[in-house]
């Protein structure tokens, strides 16, 4: 999971998320999105992002890619792509490639979260 850095008044959120398109998404529209916000156009508000305007819904991709730095990493040739639908073109053209698999890393600080443990502790888990 990664720490939601989405700030309005320069206080971040500090949730933790999973880091998938569809968690962040959900999770912006449930804790940062006013119900009257229907915009096609929006500014992303994480943390030091200067990003001035983007479409609503490429906030969830570029969160992502850009704050949690998810990459996927082709096992067969090692070639790096910034997004999963830039992998799959690479496999496409790549037929060694296509049965090998990906691994994916992310360049932000990742914490392991043992949601059986930290309930039988009694910690609170909040979820998006």
């Amino acid at each position: 999971v990664h720490q939601c850095q989405w700030a309005r008044s320069k206080n971040p959120c500090g949730m933790w998320v999973i880091g998938t398109k569809a968690f962040i998404a959900s999770h912006i529209r449930k804790w940062h999105t006013k119900s009257r916000e229907d915009r096609k156009a929006t500014k992303c508000r994480w943390d030091g992002c200067d990003v001035k305007e983007m479409l609503k819904d490429s906030i969830s991709r570029h969160v992502v890619s850009v704050h949690l730095g998810e990459a996927f990493f082709c096992k067969e040739c090692g070639e790096e792509s910034p997004r999963k639908d830039v992998y799959e073109q690479h496999v496409e053209r790549s037929e060694g490639c296509r049965v090998a698999g990906a691994s994916v890393t992310y360049r932000t600080e990742i914490k392991m979260v043992d949601a059986h443990e930290a309930l039988r502790r009694g910690g609170a888990v909040r979820s998006a």
